[in-house]
């Protein structure tokens, strides 16, 4: 009897293997929440969830978060926590254009910890508020992640994958991004405006129509960071001073870095290898680049329309052109180690004391930004740029050779093309000329990076 009770059993467990195991049905959830809530398995948004103050949402590993409308959003002022882990993620499956989880002062940072995120219009908004994400990936977001007047963002560890905008910060917020990639954004990886604070650490831009973009009183610093094969890796308008771009690699990005309209970065110890462009300083820019490394570059420094940073202690090696300068831009260049630059100084057709202008290049009316220190800034009259005291390695037998005033090679001016045309109603005018004596006997041995 007991053998044929066993023989029965053995057959009903092989007989249930058989059948197929029923998905878990999704728990359906809108309106506001109360008390200490956990999310786990499948979890369908019906309308907008609201997690009042006083209330705490926990979402266990492997949870399936769904929203059956792009506008079922997840409305954040008490504690929430997303407790993903490695080989189990919290996933948020949501429909194109979702509005995402909007952190509205709550009550402590909430945390977010091995989720993916997809097709969100933006998947997170915090605004006024702190918010610490780890490990988390944002996939084909319009924005992925939107901060706030002052929010606080940490983001560590974490993945921007074809997103149009990654990090979105506006109105004074801090974002702190750290060990963390981005990847084919259309617009920009992260974008930082009004007054932010941008901290950038150990990341990686790649492939992105912009890897950072700053507009409008930025400080901060960014550090040990690649950007490779970007449209612009770092793009700076009107930032003013206050940004430490220090330790980064640049390569293969069509302009490395621009900096424009009275944007003064410290640039200091980066490499910068085959760019098309690796600094592009425009319209009243200037700053100053310190120990940097410009190697294979077409054009290493660019400078046009009253760009005049210093430009100390770096190494030019292999470059199509060195320093370009156009449009009455005067960059200060000493302490330097140029070697193999077929062209180490070029003047552009504009670049003449006669002061051309094209369109725009006065001030703006009204604009308020700081002045520029450099004395007659307005009505400049130095007819040279000073390039005297760098090491100009083999092509120092030029300089030898010729004497101060000679024409070496590497140097177009107006040795090379005397006049100018400024414009239909200035007439001609007369090209600027490199001084380049006295020149360094020896290499600067404290050049390039540290």
């Amino acid at each position: 009897m007991k053998r044929a009770q066993l023989l029965i059993g053995l057959m009903l467990c092989a007989l249930f293997a058989l059948v197929p195991a029923r998905h878990t049905l999704a728990v359906e959830i809108a309106g506001e929440l109360h008390g200490a809530v956990h999310w786990s398995g499948e979890v369908l948004l019906t309308g907008p969830v609201v997690v009042p103050a006083g209330a705490r949402l926990d979402i266990a590993p492997g949870t399936r978060v769904r929203a059956a409308t792009a506008d079922s959003t997840l409305r954040i002022q008490g504690v929430l926590q997303v407790a993903g882990e490695a080989e189990a993620p919290v996933e948020f499956l949501t429909p194109h254009g979702w509005q995402g989880i909007l952190v509205d002062r709550p009550q402590e940072p909430p945390r977010i910890r091995h989720a993916r995120f997809s097709k969100a219009a933006v998947a997170l908004s915090v605004q006024a508020a702190e918010m610490h994400l780890d490990q988390v990936v944002f996939r084909d977001c319009t924005t992925a992640i939107k901060a706030l007047r002052e929010a606080h963002l940490l983001v560590m560890g974490s993945r921007f994958e074809r997103n149009q905008v990654g990090v979105d910060a506006d109105l004074k917020s801090l974002v702190d991004v750290r060990d963390s990639v981005f990847t084919m954004h259309g617009e920009a990886g992260v974008r930082v405006t009004n007054g932010c604070r941008l901290n950038v650490f150990s990341s990686r831009f790649a492939d992105n129509g912009a890897g950072i973009v700053l507009l409008q009183k930025i400080s901060g610093e960014i550090r040990e960071t690649r950007f490779v094969n970007n449209d612009r890796g770092l793009n700076c308008s009107r930032i003013g001073e206050g940004l430490l771009v220090r330790g980064n690699l640049f390569e293969q990005n069509r302009i490395a870095l621009e900096s424009g309209t009275f944007s003064q970065p410290l640039l200091s110890d980066n490499r910068f290898l085959g760019n098309g462009t690796a600094v592009k300083s425009d319209q009243f820019a200037t700053g100053e680049f310190l120990h940097n490394l410009f190697e294979g570059n077409g054009t290493a420094l660019q400078n046009t329309r009253r760009a005049d940073p210093l430009v100390s202690h770096n190494v030019f090696s292999s470059n199509g052109v060195a320093v370009f300068c156009d449009f009455s831009s005067y960059p200060r260049i000493r302490d330097n180690n140029f070697l193999d630059n077929p062209l180490a100084v070029k003047l552009g057709s504009f670049q003449s004391a006669a002061g051309a202008r094209p369109p725009g290049t006065q001030r703006e009316a009204g604009f308020s930004g700081p002045a520029q220190p450099r004395a007659g800034a307005d009505a400049p009259t130095q007819d040279f740029i000073d390039a005297s005291s760098n090491w100009w390695g083999e092509d120092t037998a030029q300089l030898a050779a010729g004497g101060s005033g000679g024409n070496p090679s590497i140097f177009f001016d107006r040795k090379d093309q005397p006049e100018v045309e400024l414009g239909d109603s200035e007439g001609g005018g007369v090209l600027d000329v490199v001084h380049f004596s006295p020149w360094l006997g020896a290499p600067v041995l404290d050049a390039g990076p540290r």
